[in-house]
């Protein structure tokens, strides 16, 4: 009995032991020959981005080598090694070619860099893989390619009126080159165009009437665009905002038309990470979007579990920034806190670099301004999934003017302004990556 109680003694210590070994096994975790644990990861204080990787990173070297190590901007003054994570003060950044990253050394410090996010994300994937190996040695700079894992979405109401303006729509989205563009109010006349005459991509998407031609609701719909040859479609579909059931055709409790929101799991093909892409047009009356929002947060908990996340449309409420919320004149609208609730960010608000441009109405019918003043309705949201970290390089709106505009006409031969639609585009450039460890 006594040699079974030391056996299982001697049984449990090894178990011990092994549970707090760190990830990386036994070696000491140094980067060009000092321990992990006497640098501090620094990132530029104005660059979000690039906090959020350093915060990644570190939390990575916690998991995979039992070290915790400080995340701290380059403002702050901190003695001891230091691992610049991109661009910061009184560091000099070397060339680098095009699709590449570098881990160069400069004194005691340890430099992470590359012209796009992509590549920083894997320098310090990169780097940590290293220190697990014992192989972090940067004396001589290091250089490798990286994988692209930027995504461009774009949000666009291209308006169902069906004055000539194809070249103005044309030219905004080519310009622009989205990865995945979201569509609001494509009505029958520009279905055609779109599916037909946008080379590249392949469209996704119904009419609010179900796809039938004949339908009260001129089948109105939201279409979502991705690239082919960066995506594979996984899963696709369009649902209504219908409390009974999103699968079937349904007008949301006080609602006077049926709304839509069309979705796709997409892979993308460059490292076989997967995301879920909706794109919406919201109704018109507080009430509706808010039970608009609860059936989306409800979908997206049973088809997003694990997945980054994007929402692309057109809200019709403005976010007003005094109170960080989204209200129409009069009334106040808690969508915002609906979507942030579950974890939503809005790229306007939280990208890197971004503006505080109108995105309704356009110069396209001169009337409108009078009429509605200024306002921001349209949006990108987006939301990370599981082990999958996403930033937002930038936000812009797209209020240039397409080229070679001439004159167009409204129905009631009234002269159009020289936007494309009475929307301007939003367009957001991000980054999604697996975290590191």
């Amino acid at each position: 009995m006594k040699r079974k109680i030391a056996l299982l003694i001697v049984f449990v210590c090894i178990c011990a032991a092994m549970v707090f070994v760190p990830a990386c096994g036994g070696g000491e975790n140094s980067v060009n020959g000092a321990p992990i644990g006497n640098y501090s990861i620094v990132y530029a204080e104005s660059n979000s981005v690039n906090k959020q990787i350093a915060k990644d990173l570190a939390n990575g070297i916690r998991k995979k080598c039992g070290v915790t190590v400080n995340v701290i901007s380059d403002s702050q003054n901190v003695s001891g090694r230091k691992i610049f994570v991109g661009k910061s003060q009184g560091v000099e950044v070397p060339d680098i070619v095009e699709g590449k990253f570098s881990i160069s050394t400069c004194g005691n410090d340890v430099l992470l860099y590359s012209g796009k996010t992509s590549g920083i994300v894997d320098a310090a994937s990169c780097l940590l893989r290293k220190t697990c190996e014992g192989t972090a040695d940067f004396k001589n700079a290091y250089t490798d390619v990286y994988t692209d894992m930027s995504l461009k979405v774009m949000s666009f109401n291209i308006r169902t009126t069906n004055e000539d303006r194809w070249d103005r729509i044309k030219n905004v989205i080519q310009r622009n080159n989205p990865d995945v563009l979201g569509l609001q109010e494509v009505s029958r006349h520009w279905q055609p165009y779109i599916k037909e005459k946008l080379e590249g991509y392949t469209c996704i998407g119904v009419g609010r009437d179900g796809g039938n031609p004949q339908g009260a609701f001129g089948d109105e719909a939201v279409y979502v665009l991705y690239k082919t040859e960066k995506f594979e479609l996984i899963e696709q579909n369009t649902y209504w905002y219908n409390e009974k059931d999103i699968t079937e055709f349904g007008i949301t409790q006080g609602g006077m038309y049926p709304r839509i929101f069309t979705y796709a799991i997409l892979k993308r093909k460059s490292d076989g990470e997967k995301f879920l892409y909706i794109n919406t047009h919201m109704h018109l009356h507080v009430e509706c979007r808010l039970i608009a929002a609860e059936i989306l947060n409800n979908f997206i908990y049973e088809k997003g579990d694990g997945l980054p996340v994007y929402i692309t449309g057109d809200f019709n409420t403005e976010w007003d920034q005094t109170n960080n919320s989204i209200i129409v004149p009069g009334e106040h609208d808690d969508i915002d806190t609906e979507l942030e609730f579950a974890g939503f960010m809005n790229a306007r608000k939280y990208a890197a670099v971004s503006d505080n441009h109108r995105t309704f109405p356009s110069r396209l019918y001169p009337a409108d301004a009078a009429r509605w003043g200024e306002q921001i309705i349209d949006y990108c949201m987006y939301r990370e999934g599981g082990k999958i970290s996403v930033v937002a390089d930038s936000y812009k709106v797209d209020a240039a003017e397409p080229d070679g505009v001439k004159d167009i006409t409204d129905s009631a031969g009234n002269k159009c302004g020289p936007d494309a639609s009475d929307h301007y585009p939003v367009v957001v450039e991000s980054v999604f990556y697996k975290r590191f460890g």
